[in-house]
This record gives structure tokens, sequence and C-alpha cells, in this order.
């Protein structure tokens, strides 16, 4: 017996052009990504951070309940926890490249929170002291300990850690290192910057 040739399987491929696209394969379909028509995954995760900021700045504007004030602290607490962890264990900046967006983001976030929690302390404060939420009244509770001259001694000594930190860092920006420093930093401090 003769052996058989064997030859290989062939296949049609078709020019690469605009007649022979399917309707969602090259171009932006209604998902918002390539591949597929329809809303998918990612169009719901293109959304997340408009819909996110839009909330944010509703927050701004109307009240929010003291019972959602919880749960928005709550989850406040649990991003900057996140964020701090992810900063600390990735090896190379790259791995977090959305860093800034990220806390430009949660500031944000925060920023609502300050006002919709003042507003709440303000108009009902004269409920109690968990007119706020819950979360806000354990805070107080802890560092104030029921004496307001501790938490007024806690509350100064944060502001001057606060006022050292940012000028600190105005002393080591380099936009301040071109600058004259006698109305950023003084000299003292800025001797170690100059060299």
């Amino acid at each position: 017996m003769a052996p058989t040739p064997v030859t290989p399987p062939t296949t049609a491929v078709a020019p690469a052009g605009p007649a022979t696209r399917s309707p969602g394969s090259g171009s932006r379909a209604r998902s918002g990504r390539p591949g597929g028509p329809g809303p998918g995954r990612a169009a719901i995760a293109d959304l997340a951070v408009p819909v996110a900021v839009l909330g944010v700045v509703l927050a701004l504007v109307a009240p929010v309940p003291a019972f959602l004030m919880d749960l928005l602290i709550g989850a406040n607490i649990t991003l900057s926890v996140i964020v701090l962890l992810v900063s600390l264990y990735i090896l190379r900046p790259v791995e977090f490249s959305v860093f800034p967006t990220t806390l430009l983001l949660m500031t944000l976030f925060r920023l609502a929170l300050n006002v919709s929690s003042s507003r709440l302390i303000l108009l009902d404060g004269n409920t109690g002291t968990a007119a706020a939420g819950h979360v806000i009244e354990a805070f107080g509770n802890f560092v104030v300990g029921g004496n307001y001259i501790i938490g007024t001694v806690i509350f100064l000594v944060l502001i001057a850690i606060q006022y050292v930190v940012i000028n600190q860092a105005r002393c080591a920006s380099p936009r301040s290192r071109r600058e004259s420093h006698s109305t950023r930093c003084p000299e003292s401090r800025c001797r170690s910057i100059r060299t």
C-alpha cells in the first residue's frame, strides 16, 4: 500500500476591511468597549466613577440622614485603609498608577462627609450627641473621653501637627526651592533644602 499524502486543512481568510466587520467588533459599541454590543460589565465600570462623583456632589447639597452618614463614614474608613495598605505593599509605583485620581476622589468624598456631618450637627444637635450618627458620637466619646479640656488639647495638638506637616511639605516642594524662601519657609528650616 502506498501512503496517502496528508494535506493541511485550508481555512478561508476574508480580506480585512469595513465590509467584513461584525457590528460590534471594532467600533465602540453601546457597552463603551470593543467586542460586543449591549451594556455589560465594562459599561457599568465606566459609569462607576461619574456616578460616585455625582453622589458626592449630591451629598454636598442635600441633607443626609444620620443612619446613611454612619454607613458612608464606615465606607470612607474602609476605603482609606484599603488605599493605605495597597500603597504600602506595592513594589513599583506603576502598579498603583491611579493613586492621584483615587486620592482626589477620596478627598472629595471626605469633604462631602465633613459638610454633611456639620449640617447634621448644626441642624439636629439639640436632639443629643447622636444627632450626626453613632460613628461620630463614638469617635467623640473616645477622643474627648468625657472631659472637654482633654478634647480641646487633643484638637490643638492635631492642628499643630497638620500645620507642621503642611509647612514642611511646602518648604520641600520644588516650587518653593525656586522661589524666594522668605515668604514660604524660614531660613533655618530651608538651609538643607538649598543644597
